[in-house]
């Protein structure tokens, strides 16, 4: 998930607000939650790649 977008730089950890090193269980068991309840940066990723990318370019 965002561990494989981290090291291509598609997401900062300082954005996700935790370490994105691959395989950190820790992390995606807090994305995975914050992305359910959309808050923080899990409403960001609730969006999905596509509306995330589309945002970026309009800005």
């Amino acid at each position: 998930m965002c561990d494989g977008a981290a090291e291509r730089g598609l997401i900062k950890e300082k954005e996700a607000g935790v370490s994105l090193h691959w395989g950190n269980a820790e992390a995606i068991v807090k994305l995975t939650e914050d992305t359910g309840y959309k808050r923080g940066f899990g409403e960001e990723l609730a969006l999905g790649r596509a509306r995330r990318e589309y945002l970026q370019r309009k800005s």
